[in-house]
């Protein structure tokens, strides 16, 4: 058999020196995959210790369904929206999301106020 032919078969790669146990995880690691697995490509997956970052991350920079939000007259819209279904709800804590989005739009108010004298002057 040549070269290219014995690459192309599997092979048993356990080493004779290594233990029994040199495949399973240590503490705080992931487990290394078997000889003839696929390893991870994708760098997620590698290091699951920073899902929460990255979900926090993914949060503060919105996909394409969430883009009409950056025009204020849609956030405000959606905002409006957000209160009409809040005070339908029979959830309890309904009632007190429904009055801070409302002082939240009455803060946006004041603000677009404030903002148009200032431009006038």
């Amino acid at each position: 058999m040549s070269v290219i032919e014995l690459a192309g078969q599997a092979h048993d790669l356990s080493l004779p020196w290594a233990p029994a146990d040199a495949a399973l995880a240590q503490p705080g690691c992931d487990a290394l995959p078997m000889p003839g697995q696929p390893v991870q490509a994708h760098l997620r997956e590698l290091y699951p210790q920073h899902q929460a970052a990255r979900l926090r991350l993914a949060y503060a920079r919105p996909g394409h369904e969430l883009r009409i939000l950056y025009n204020p007259h849609h956030f405000t819209r959606a905002l409006g929206s957000l209160v009409e279904q809040l005070l339908a709800s029979q959830a309890p804590g309904c009632p007190e999301a429904a009055a801070l989005v409302q002082a939240l739009l009455a803060d946006r108010r004041t603000l677009e106020c404030c903002v148009n004298v200032l431009l006038k002057v």
